[in-house]
């Protein structure tokens, strides 16, 4: 049974394993080629909202009509539930401490002061800077810092004293190292 391609009507003897649906293209950069999957095709259905559809595109930049379809419009006198919330600064602040130059520069010194070795095994691959005797952790909490940027006001942070360099294997023997860190 020959059949012919919708696409560039060529003709093609289709596989006998679908039986329940009958071939319409020869291949399938034909089927992608075709006319029900090109962007913007006029048979779109008029509720499709898609970006990549021009005559959507159209009316949501008509002036006063629509907006983009991604922007949030809230009726006068309403307060949406993550109003005032601080995702990124709150749950991830140790992480978002690490990040400071000034963070940076205290561990280098630390690795300075401690002749570029573990202090437990001595080591000189993988060091890794711990806070010790005083956890990052606790220290977030004792000053209740809720931004980087908080951290530079506080000494101990940057406390030479409270720092020692551990290669990696040594540091997760600590209580403070990974999950355990805050």
């Amino acid at each position: 049974m020959v059949k012919t391609c919708q696409t560039c009507n060529k003709e093609f003897i289709p596989k006998d394993d679908r039986p329940s649906r009958p071939a319409k293209f020869c291949s399938r950069r034909c089927i992608r080629n075709s006319t029900q999957f090109k962007i913007g095709h006029k048979l779109t259905p008029l509720g499709n909202r898609r970006w990549d559809n021009p005559a959507t595109k159209m009316t949501w930049f008509k002036k006063g009509v629509h907006s983009y379809p991604f922007a949030t419009n809230f009726k006068k006198g309403f307060t949406p539930w993550n109003a005032g919330k601080d995702f990124g600064g709150t749950e991830y602040i140790a992480k978002r401490i690490t990040w400071l130059q000034q963070y940076k520069k205290w561990k280098k010194e630390i690795k300075i002061r401690d002749n570029l070795k573990c202090i437990q095994c001595g080591s000189i691959k993988n060091l890794n800077v711990d806070h010790y005797p005083i956890s990052l952790a606790a220290l977030i909490k004792k000053f209740n810092i809720k931004k980087p940027q908080e951290a530079k006001e506080f000494k101990d942070f940057w406390d030479k004293g409270n720092g020692r360099t551990l290669c990696l294997s040594c540091h997760k023997q600590t209580d403070t190292y990974g999950k355990n860190f805050v």
